[in-house]
């Protein structure tokens, strides 16, 4: 990788972009660590058996919606005050959302602690902003290593939370994220480098000003639009393949297991695709990765749906997961082309928070229209058209010209 940034050695470029996947691993990991057991720890906490899918509504929901309200804010203030003080937050209020959760004595303490979880979000968004800072012309490549690492670590969560779970029981998980968020914060402090603040970058407009800036930009906002139908159409099937399995098997012994290993592929293949989408951006420009990644996201629907076993249905959401981490790495790499150098923060907070709202929108789509709809086939054929949709618009929008 050329060295750019004439402020950093190539080694510091090197080692930030590395220290920054490596913590958003942990930060991805800890994330996901106590998913699996969620409704079982808000019944351990005294939810009766007919709220707890309310309760786990709520504390996932909710600590979502806080995340997408407060990260262009975090964004705009590591524009004004510096990213990596603003990366340290994060992981060190993330860590104490979790020691909150392990304390908590009741489903409203819990729900207060993943509140607060969700105004400690920045993580990612404000490392992205960074490592596309001192990268330059060679941010896909370190954007898509940096999601890269993210993703293999919340592929890593789920598993690994599930065997803490049995071993130690439901509480024990929510301190081992807290300390795993530690070292992340320690990862960054020791290793993750940013360029001097000039004097004139210092000296900004107002931080809703910037933000209503970044709002008058059509391009960009464009692309928060694509970020939001790129999460949301693959939200709309994932919460819901374990029961596709239970159609596909004709049986729920092993559904559990099964669905498990299949989410496991799409993280195995985001974790490979994010450098190769990130390189692929570089060599051919983002738009054209941002229409191929969203055409076969959208074939790959329809290959899910058309599977007749479980084998195929699963080779399906391995091809599907390598598509839609190419919508979100070549979107994240466009931005740095569209915008000034010192709305970087700004924003990335605003991509990190149109992908909460992509996330909060998929399941609730999903889960309605499968209801009112009695299978899942609709919910494939609405994700299959999202796809292709947006695929045929940024090829009318960005690529024929």
């Amino acid at each position: 990788m050329e060295n750019e940034n004439k402020e950093l050695s190539e080694r510091e470029i090197r080692q930030t972009i590395m220290a920054s996947a490596v913590g958003a691993a942990f930060i991805g990991g800890s994330a996901t660590l106590v998913f699996p057991f969620l409704p079982l720890y808000l019944m351990e906490l005294g939810a009766a058996p007919e709220t707890v899918a309310l309760w786990n509504s709520a504390v996932v929901s909710g600590m979502f919606i806080v995340g997408a309200l407060v990260m262009p804010i975090w964004g705009a203030l590591a524009d004004r005050f510096g990213k990596r003080k603003m990366i340290l937050r994060s992981a060190a209020c993330l860590s104490i959302a979790y020691f909150m959760s392990y304390f908590a004595q009741n489903p409203w303490e819990l729900l207060g602690a993943r509140l607060f979880q969700g105004f400690s979000f920045g993580f990612n968004p404000v490392s992205q902003a960074l490592v596309s800072e001192i990268t330059g012309s060679h941010a896909g490549l370190s954007i898509g290593i940096l999601l890269g690492g993210r993703s293999a670590g919340t592929m890593l969560g789920p598993f690994l939370g599930g065997i803490l779970g049995a071993l130690t029981g439901l509480r024990l998980p929510f301190l081992i994220s807290g300390f795993v968020d530690l070292l992340a914060f320690l990862l960054v402090f020791l290793f993750v480098k940013e360029p001097p603040r000039k004097k004139e970058v210092r000296k900004k407009m107002p931080l809703a000003a910037s933000l209503r800036q970044l709002g008058k930009n059509r391009n960009f906002m464009i692309l928060m639009g694509l970020m939001i139908i790129n999460q949301c159409a693959m939200l709309i099937i994932n919460p819901l393949i374990a029961l596709h399995v239970v159609e596909l098997t004709g049986t729920t012994e092993n559904a559990t297991l099964i669905s498990g290993m299949i989410c496991g592929t799409a993280g195995v293949a985001g974790a490979v695709a994010g450098p190769f989408w990130g390189r692929c951006g570089e060599k051919i420009g983002f738009y054209r990765t941002m229409a191929l990644s969203f055409a076969g996201a959208g074939l790959f629907s329809g290959i899910q749906f058309l599977a007749p076993a479980v084998f195929l249905f699963g080779l399906g959401q391995f091809g599907f997961g390598f598509f839609t981490m190419g919508g979100v790495t070549s979107i994240s790499g466009a931005i740095p082309e569209m915008i000034s150098s010192d709305e970087a923060g700004s924003a990335y907070g605003i991509n990190a928070a149109a992908m909460n709202i992509g996330n909060c929108m998929g399941p609730v789509l999903g889960g309605g229209l499968a209801h009112a709809c009695g299978s899942m086939g609709p919910v494939f054929l609405l994700s299959f058209l999202l796809q292709l949709l947006s695929a045929g618009y940024i090829y009318v929008r960005f690529i024929r010209k």
